[in-house]
């Protein structure tokens, strides 16, 4: 209410103050003697006036609402022992849910307010907002009736007689395999040999390329190798197991190697077991012959000599390694070994006491040379 009258008379004195300044502006206009400096110094001394009336209201209106707070305050007050012990379990709560608010760290409301809670089911939503799951049963599908394939390797071990052998002397690898589903088709393995020898090799024949789409019966076996080195050295034995040439799901490859040291080959004589050996040369005698001609026979059961050049000199029987298969670039060979600084030629007899054989003259062969290659030609036998 006093607001309402303190602004009627505000308008009211705005409108008198309004007709004063009317008034001194026309006359100002009719009368030219009329000081407007003074008009104006009126003028804005009324201005002042209103603006302290104002400040003045104000202070007086604050004054009166905390005048009829406080009393207010007091009407309602209970001053009695249970109302003072209550109001201070109030504060006391009041100042505990202070204290436990204000331990929050800051950072968790700073994370609340601006990074949105990920998007969650609740733990109390209806079932009908989750997807069904169906129970799992073992005869919900029926079992498979095929049998995987599964092939189950193939295991080797490769043993030597020895890894360091002299130039000229047999050596002997035996290799063991086992195969739980050996392919169907195959009794063994097809076997592959490299003794990594530079003049002589043994014979390879190609893997044999069949299915190999079904597992056959367990199988195991044992394989044994001969071979006789031309030169000293160092060289890698490896042995190949393989069937289908790795071609199909029951395909085996199994590769088993052993580094074999070659040392200077030795002499001795094979007619006395009781010799002393002594230092030798090997050559690698090609047993092949010439286009059209008959084939030599086997060594097996043939002597074999070494006629020195001197005439003078007495023929020394050569050690046969009639049980080794060897090849050469000219084809079927063996090794033999005659006394070192050797010069002369050497014959072969074979079972057949008419069928003979001699290579052509040889001379001393330098250290450390690749044994050389010898052919055989028939002679007629003395």
């Amino acid at each position: 209410m006093s607001s309402a009258s303190g602004h009627g008379a505000d308008a009211a004195e705005l409108g008198v103050k309004s007709q004063e300044q009317q008034s001194l502006i026309l006359q100002s206009l009719a009368e030219p003697e009329v000081d407007t400096a003074g008009a104006a110094k009126r003028v804005s001394e009324l201005r002042e006036a209103r603006a302290s009336r104002r400040k003045m209201l104000g202070g007086s209106a604050a004054v009166f609402l905390l005048l009829i707070a406080g009393g207010t305050w007091l009407l309602l007050r209970d001053s009695s022992p249970e109302s003072v012990l209550a109001d201070r379990s109030d504060e006391s709560l009041l100042r505990s849910t202070t204290t436990t608010t204000s331990a929050t760290p800051p950072s968790i409301a700073v994370t609340t307010s601006l990074i949105p809670p990920p998007l969650t089911v609740p733990a109390t939503a209806p079932a009908s907002t989750l997807p069904a799951v169906a129970p799992v049963s073992s005869d919900a599908v029926p079992p498979s009736t095929a049998t995987p394939v599964r092939n189950q390797p193939m295991t080797a071990e490769l043993v030597v007689s020895t890894n360091q052998i002299a130039a000229g002397s047999v050596i002997e690898a035996k290799l063991r395999w086992s195969d739980p589903d050996l392919a169907a088709g195959y009794s063994a393995p097809h076997q592959v040999e490299n003794w990594g020898d530079p003049v002589v090799s043994v014979a390879v024949s190609p893997t044999p390329i069949q299915p190999c789409e079904s597992a056959g019966a367990p199988a195991q076996g044992e394989t044994v190798s001969r071979f006789s080195y031309s030169t000293p050295g160092q060289y890698l034995l490896k042995m190949t197991l393989d069937t289908c040439a790795g071609q199909g799901s029951y395909a085996e490859r199994v590769e088993r190697t052993q580094i074999i040291t070659v040392l200077p080959p030795r002499y001795s004589n094979p007619s006395s077991p009781d010799s002393q050996d002594v230092a030798g040369q090997a050559f690698a005698v090609a047993l092949s012959t010439l286009p059209g001609a008959a084939p030599f026979p086997a060594l097996s059961s043939a002597t074999a000599e070494y006629f020195p050049t001197d005439s003078a000199a007495s023929p020394l029987p050569v050690r046969v390694n009639s049980e080794v298969q060897q090849f050469t670039v000219s084809g079927t060979a063996s090794v033999f070994v005659v006394p070192s600084n050797a010069a002369g030629r050497i014959r072969v007899t074979f079972a057949d006491p008419s069928m003979c054989a001699e290579t052509e003259p040889f001379s001393a062969v330098p250290p450390g040379s690749l044994a050389p290659v010898l052919q055989l030609r028939a002679v007629p036998c003395v």
